[in-house]
């Protein structure tokens, strides 16, 4: 796993998940493929744009997006009574994970995560 700020521009920003029940790469903040063991997603589907996503940054500026859509989201939830798209248990989760990672790497062997 890889992340940095620092890269020279022209790179893409990418998230690749490769699990037991399917794969998600998700670049420059688009869905550019998914792969699911069940078969296809409608959702998922109708939020491919392998377009968008190919699009290679041209300058350093880190795109305030997709923490805007979350933020739009959060407030939408508030006024429809609802939990937004992203909770404070998916943060933790992610939370959880990179902590593994580090502590993977300290300890220089596998950990693994129960939910």
């Amino acid at each position: 796993m890889e992340g940095t700020t620092a890269a020279y521009p022209g790179l893409y920003a990418e998230l690749a998940v490769f699990a037991e029940k399917g794969t998600v790469i998700i670049r420059n903040g688009e869905l550019l493929f998914y792969q699911f063991k069940d078969g296809e997603s409608k959702a998922f589907c109708c939020l491919q744009n392998p377009e968008k996503a190919n699009a290679l940054h041209q300058d350093a500026a880190i795109s305030t997006d997709s923490h805007r859509r979350q933020y739009q989201d959060f407030v939408q939830a508030i006024r429809e009574d609802r939990k937004p798209l992203v909770t404070g248990e998916d943060a933790l989760e992610s939370l959880k994970l990179i902590k593994a990672i580090y502590g993977s790497s300290r300890k220089n062997q596998e950990v693994y995560i129960c939910r």
